[in-house]
């Protein structure tokens, strides 16, 4: 598989297993990309979340589109 080298499991049904992928597998970043601050996610993996997220993450539960963070303004995110 193309993914093996990322350590994610495609032969899931459900489609990709990216809950479950291994960072210490993860190719490194570039020096250029390592100095951007959200960098520092690409090799935590996904986070177990907590009750309360898992209820407000559930299917069929909507978000307001006004609360939504456009793709341009992630640098609001280190503020």
């Amino acid at each position: 598989m193309a993914y093996d080298n990322l350590g994610i499991d495609l032969s899931r049904t459900y489609g990709f297993g990216f809950d479950d992928y291994d960072t210490a597998r993860l190719p490194k970043l570039p020096e250029e990309d390592q100095k951007k601050w959200y960098s520092k996610f690409y090799y935590q993996g996904r986070p177990v979340l907590s009750e309360r997220q898992k209820r407000v993450f559930a299917k069929g539960n909507t978000m307001n589109p006004k609360d939504a963070l456009l793709p341009g303004a992630f640098d609001l995110l280190a503020e």
